[in-house]
């Protein structure tokens, strides 16, 4: 099995990966939730097409397999299921705007930035205390002065 088909499985969170050689004519589908999938240590070597994990098909079988899957209507359920995948164009016109008005907003920072470099600001702060609190600061240490002029009058 060509290495890309592994590659591809390492990205995908399909269960199937699959790979169509032109050169063969051969469809080749990996289950990655196969328990031989755990046992491939190296995705850039060949799986081979007799890994369990590994579904051969031929451009015939498969051609015959569409046929009947689009007898069916399978097709159809297929392609209405990813069109709910996709968001509608009023949604993506929505994403793309707001996508616009962000990387608009992000120049204007990046110029705020560029201005702003090289400016040094001075930020002069003091605690915010209550007029109480600063009160009461005042009469303590005030009585400390006190006590301390008193203890060198004593030793004196």
């Amino acid at each position: 099995m060509p290495a890309s088909i592994g590659k591809q499985f390492q990205v995908s969170e399909e269960r199937y990966a699959v790979n169509y050689s032109q050169e063969t004519g051969v469809w080749r589908i990996l289950d990655t939730w196969h328990p031989e999938v755990e046992k491939i240590l190296d995705w850039d070597q060949e799986i081979p097409d007799v890994n369990p994990a590994v579904t051969v098909v031929t451009d015939a079988a498969f051609t015959s397999l569409m046929r009947e899957a689009a007898r069916i209507g399978m097709l159809e359920q297929i392609s209405r299921k990813d069109a709910v995948n996709r968001p509608d164009s009023e949604e993506l016109q929505r994403l793309i705007n707001e996508n616009e008005r962000l990387a608009f907003e992000g120049i204007g920072m990046i110029k705020e930035i560029e201005e702003l470099k090289g400016k040094s600001i001075r930020l002069e702060s003091r605690p915010v205390r209550s007029e109480s609190f600063e009160l009461k600061n005042n009469i303590v240490n005030s009585l400390l002065r006190l006590a301390v002029a008193e203890d060198l009058n004593e030793t004196q």
